[in-house]
């Protein structure tokens, strides 16, 4: 890859990780509610995903999908379906919120961790767009005469390191924005259920496209 093709490719990927989406929502919904530890697990689980989605487009997942309406309307479903659900769970759940003025909640347990991370995934992972991206973005960058390897895991991991980045400081911007705001008070279930019907409308809208 050249230096001005890199340079572009820099360009693109700044402008898609730092627009906002699901995964923003979800990195400050549990920064401000668990704190930027919750924050750092969910994006972790978020990258990961990513990581699957870049692996299946260079596998030529995102080619098919393209070519077949149907295949790429029932992942449309499934995604749209999944923000329903998650939107739902949060409107519905009982507030967790970290302590005020703490740099980060008491560490989760175990299994709440693991749930963290899983639920950052399945926001990447059930994202049709995303994989669409990866199919229409990367064979612009990749040169087949050159070792694929290589590619893959400098295109990846670019993506992933400038994804999680974006994802923290807008997960720590919202944080300190919370605490220079007079007057305010703990995030709670007005916070749970903003983020929920959020997550609801992004859902819905994705539906909308169908």
């Amino acid at each position: 890859m050249t230096a001005a093709q890199w340079t572009l490719y820099l360009g693109v990927v700044l402008l898609s990780t730092a627009s906002p989406g699901p995964a923003v929502l979800l990195s400050v919904s549990n920064a401000l509610t668990r704190g930027l530890r919750a924050s750092a697990l969910s994006s972790l689980g978020n990258i990961c995903g990513l990581f699957c989605l870049s692996g299946a487009a260079f596998a030529g997942v995102g080619g098919v999908l393209k070519a077949s309406p149907l295949a790429f309307g029932a992942l449309k479903v499934a995604g749209a379906a999944y923000l329903v659900y998650l939107g739902v769970r949060r409107w519905t759940a009982a507030p967790v919120v970290a302590p005020d003025g703490a740099a980060a909640a008491p560490a989760p347990a175990h299994q709440a961790s693991r749930g963290l991370v899983l639920q950052g995934a399945m926001v990447a992972l059930t994202n049709p767009k995303a994989l669409l991206f990866f199919g229409a973005l990367f064979p612009q960058f990749i040169h087949t005469a050159s070792p694929l390897l290589p590619q893959f895991l400098g295109l990846t991991g670019t993506l992933m390191l400038f994804s999680f980045g974006a994802l923290m400081a807008y997960a720590v911007l919202a944080r300190q924005a919370h605490r220079w705001v007079p007057g305010r008070s703990a995030p709670g279930r007005g916070l749970q259920r903003v983020v929920g019907g959020a997550f609801i409308l992004l859902g819905l809208a994705l539906l909308l496209t169908l």
